[in-house]
């Protein structure tokens, strides 16, 4: 089994995170964002190489709080 490490950055309305697998140096796999938490939600997720690999727009009236927003980021 291969070890990760999913970093967090929490705002005021959104949340970004990487995920790495681990090694010497560790090596990214990709980052994403949920913004608009509220309001206007939307959710991209980027590959190391930066191209877009999911995107979508998510439903304001059941995105309100970071905690959903987490639900949804590791559901991923």
């Amino acid at each position: 089994m291969t070890d990760h490490i999913v970093t967090f950055n929490a705002g005021s309305s959104s949340i970004k995170f990487a995920l790495f697998i681990t090694g010497q140096p560790p090596r990214l796999l990709a980052t994403g964002q949920v913004d608009g938490l509220g309001a206007d939600v939307y959710y991209k997720v980027k590959d190391a190489d930066g191209h877009v690999i999911y995107e979508k727009d998510l439903p304001d009236d059941q995105f309100h709080t970071h905690a959903d927003a987490l639900r949804v980021i590791l559901a991923f």
